[in-house]
């Protein structure tokens, strides 16, 4: 925070570094042509929280775990166009729908009008039809005999085989 940073680089440091950002300068560029207050906070979400928060933590998490992370709807073109289109008047009614008519050329109706749906990771799938050995078992004991043998060498399958009697 502003008032930690003298005692973390100095006094004058600090100072001159505050002065340089002006911080709401920078702010009052954001939402200076803006006349709603609900489209006003949009925009400093979507210029400042969003990008310096939300979206680096995403990409954080996702790459720490080798996920792709796409997030279509923040994309700095389409809310411009959306806004435009909206004549400046982005509020809390716009709908999906809305964000569906800003391409130059319109989408499909049966991409417009189509089930909402969502992504979904086949664990169910994958728990329940674990094959060990030509042998189905089901539930979490097959599943996970079967990624115990595909992930040991050929030096511990002795003791794989061992573990599985025990279980």
């Amino acid at each position: 925070m502003p008032w930690e940073l003298p005692s973390l680089v100095g006094t004058d440091v600090a100072v001159a570094g505050l002065e340089e950002l002006d911080v709401l300068a920078s702010l009052d560029r954001i939402i200076r042509d803006i006349k709603s207050p609900y489209t006003q906070v949009m925009a400093l979400e979507h210029s400042i929280y969003l990008k310096n928060c939300l979206l680096r933590d995403t990409d954080w998490a996702g790459m720490a775990h080798s996920v792709e992370i796409r997030t279509p709807l923040v994309d700095s073109v389409l809310f411009a166009q959306l806004a435009a289109a909206g004549h400046g008047r982005v509020t809390a009614s716009y709908r999906k729908a809305d964000w569906a008519e800003t391409p130059a050329k319109s989408l499909p109706t049966a991409v417009k009008v189509r089930a909402k749906s969502g992504f979904d990771v086949p664990i169910r799938e994958w728990l329940m039809n674990g094959d060990v050995d030509g042998a189905q078992e089901r539930g979490r004991r097959g599943w996970a005999k079967r990624i115990l043998r595909s992930n040991v060498g050929p030096e511990t399958r002795a003791s794989v085989v061992g573990m599985e009697a025990r279980w």
